[in-house]
């Protein structure tokens, strides 16, 4: 059986995963990783980040989302592609280690 041929389902803590028709493939985008192996580098979830995927990501059933949020307002938030959060900007300095630096040169331009 294929991903094509099965609908499978993934609850995590802040978003539900529904894959219907799932492109096969891309099954993988939805694996879950020990706490050991992926760091948030201490910040919260963040629905607003550039990096989260769209509620109808991977799917090639137009009107059914492969993300549903647990908090039913992010379900239009998650996937923005329009500026970093607050979040993903705290992460980079904190990855880069470079204090503010990013925020900074962001608010500046």
């Amino acid at each position: 059986m294929t991903t094509n041929d099965h609908t499978f389902y993934r609850s995590y803590s802040f978003s539900t995963y529904t894959c219907y028709f799932l492109h096969t493939g891309r099954e993988h985008n939805f694996n879950k990783y020990e706490d050991d192996f992926i760091t948030d580098l201490n910040t919260p979830y963040d629905y607003e980040s550039v990096m989260h995927y769209r509620p109808l990501s991977f799917n090639i059933n137009p009107g059914v989302p492969t993300i549903i949020t647990t908090i039913p307002y992010f379900n239009d938030v998650i996937g923005q592609r329009l500026d970093f959060s607050a979040a993903d900007i705290e992460r980079l300095n904190r990855m880069y280690d470079c204090g503010k630096c990013l925020l900074s040169h962001l608010s500046k331009g």
